[in-house]
């Protein structure tokens, strides 16, 4: 989460900058930034809720089922 805060904040001060000069170009190319980073912590998000659906639904299963699969694995 600090990451996402740092980001943010350096986009922001990027963005003041720019809207101080009046830079058209610096803010889209802030913009275009932010917009890349957003959908990198969307991939990172939906990932994350996978992940943990699945760590979910196996501690749903009773351990004797878990023995089995584990058996049947190695």
């Amino acid at each position: 989460m600090s990451t996402i805060n740092k980001s943010v904040g350096n986009i922001v001060k990027s963005l003041e900058s720019s809207l101080a000069t009046r830079n058209l170009q610096k803010m889209s190319e802030t913009m275009d930034s932010f917009k890349k980073q957003f959908v990198n912590m969307e991939v990172q998000a939906k990932f994350m809720e996978s992940a943990m659906a699945g760590s979910i639904s196996w501690n749903q299963y009773p351990s004797s089922a878990k023995g089995a699969v584990a058996s049947q694995r190695c």
